[in-house]
């Protein structure tokens, strides 16, 4: 209901309602990928690390998690570890790209370690100072989730009515239609307009305009420097 005028304060100039407003979190919380994340102790300083003990780590996590996806073999997996330069009481999460720990994969590890340090903390230490792992991560999600390339929404036909509604000292009262969003056109619509729905209320003050856009969005424009 208040969204112009929140809108305007902060100087945008568009606003999108969609249809379901009302329960748009959990629509997305119903459509979002399935994943989960696992993690395992697993403490040694990166040049003395058992990499086949490592590697063994990772198998059972990634058993861990496609059981709690309810998958078998085909999880898509991203590996992650836990890094600390030795004596440090926080760790870093650095991904491995190619999944594998390996001799030749680790003063990749140690550089792409130390620029994130850097990045987070403006400084890094030299190659005298050692680096431990502290913890083996992995993220596994669903691969066979498949997102719809849109949702529709059935929009019912609503009885087109009109009320004086108040628009401030600039407007005053002001007979305005009051119409549900299926009433509401592909063509831009000046305003005042009220939208009233099940899940929430919008108001197009007269300086705006609103359209409904091939998603069933309701497009809001505001005009610039009004106040």
């Amino acid at each position: 209901m208040h969204g112009a005028s929140i809108a305007r304060s902060l100087e945008i100039g568009r606003i999108y309602v969609p249809a379901a407003a009302g329960v748009f979190s959990a629509v997305g919380l119903l459509l979002a990928e399935k994943s989960v994340a696992v993690a395992s102790a697993f403490v040694a300083r990166l040049d003395e690390l058992d990499y086949t003990a490592a590697e063994q780590a990772y198998v059972q996590l990634q058993r861990e998690a496609e059981r709690l996806l309810g998958v078998s073999g085909k999880a898509r997996c991203m590996r992650q570890v836990e890094m600390r330069y030795l004596g440090q009481a926080f760790e870093l999460i650095i991904d491995l790209d190619d999944g594998h720990l390996s001799t030749e994969a680790r003063s990749e590890l140690r550089a792409r370690f130390d620029a994130e340090h850097e990045r987070r903390f403006g400084h890094r230490f030299d190659e005298h100072n050692a680096v431990e792992i502290v913890a083996l991560r992995l993220r596994a999600s669903d691969p066979d989730h498949v997102v719809p390339a849109r949702l529709r929404h059935a929009l019912k036909p609503s009885e087109t009515t009109s009320r004086p509604v108040w628009f401030g000292k600039r407007y005053g009262f002001i007979e305005t239609a009051v119409v549900g969003r299926a009433e509401v056109t592909r063509e831009r619509q000046a305003g005042p307009v009220i939208v009233e729905e099940y899940e929430g209320t919008t108001v197009v003050p007269p300086d705006a305009s609103v359209f409904r856009d091939e998603f069933d969005n309701l497009v809001v424009d505001l005009q610039r420097g009004v106040a």
